[in-house]
Order: structure tokens, then C-alpha cells, then sequence
């Protein structure tokens, strides 16, 4: 049976694809699990890589965004990889909420380069915070 984490994962990728290909962008996928990427995706004739997360809204209405690979991802547990900031690598992180269905498109440019989580408040948020809206994220 397949680790739920990987599925998850799955999903999420499958989600953002169907979300782009609905807004009327050209969408590819790497071939190998080795790619520090998971989609590629045609703007207005320029590439962009963008890299999926699968995050579940927390009660309070905050999620917490990965800004590097998990040691445990498929890349680094079979030694073809290694930790890496995601701001290095690719132009947008995509953010599937999986208990909302809600996807937001992050931009690196816009996080930093030196932590490995960046915690977004969403429309669902109950308290106060200071961390950024994600809502304004919404469209690529």
C-alpha cells in the first residue's frame, strides 16, 4: 500500500494541473521524481517551474508553507537529491489546501531566502496575526 504523505502529494500536483489547464495555460510534468520541480507551466511564451504543496488548513486558519525539501521526500531518501531552499529553484510554489480545495501560486520573488516555512493566514483565519494573507496569491 502506498504512504498516504506520497498520495497526498499526488493529488495536489493533479489538482494544480487541472487548475492551470482550466485557466488556459500549458501545463508539463518532469518525467522523473528526481526533478527539484513538479510542474512546468507556459506564461505568455516564458517557462515557469513551480513546485506543489499539499498543506491542511489548521483550525486556527493558518498553514504552514515548506520553503525546502523534506528530508524524507522521495529525492532524498534514495540519495539522488539533497536539501535545498525552493526560492533557488523554482518561480512559484503552489499551494493546494486540501481540506478547502482552495490553490494559491506564491511567488519566490516574494519569500525568504534564508527559513525553511513561511505561515500564511487565510480567509478561514480566527485570531490575530501579522503573517501574510495568502487570498492575494490567488491567480499566477
Amino acid at each position: 500500500m502506498r504512504d498516504n504523505l506520497t498520495a497526498q502529494g499526488e493529488l495536489g500536483e493533479m489538482m494544480v494541473t487541472m487548475d492551470l489547464t482550466k485557466k488556459g495555460f500549458v501545463v508539463s510534468t518532469p518525467e522523473t521524481a528526481s526533478s527539484s520541480y513538479d510542474k512546468i507551466v507556459d506564461v505568455d511564451g516564458i517557462l515557469k517551474k513551480i513546485q506543489v504543496k499539499s498543506i491542511k488548513l489548521s483550525e486556527s486558519g493558518m498553514i504552514i508553507v515548506p520553503l525546502i525539501n523534506r528530508k524524507n521526500s522521495s529525492v532524498a531518501k534514495n540519495g539522488r537529491g539533497q536539501t535545498h531552499h525552493y526560492v533557488d529553484l523554482v518561480d512559484y510554489i503552489a499551494v493546494w489546501i486540501k481540506n478547502t480545495n482552495e490553490i494559491y501560486y506564491i511567488p519566490t520573488k516574494n519569500l525568504p531566502k534564508n527559513m525553511k516555512i513561511q505561515s500564511f493566514r487565510t480567509k478561514h483565519h480566527t485570531g490575530r496575526s501579522k503573517k501574510p494573507l495568502i487570498t492575494k496569491y490567488k491567480l499566477i
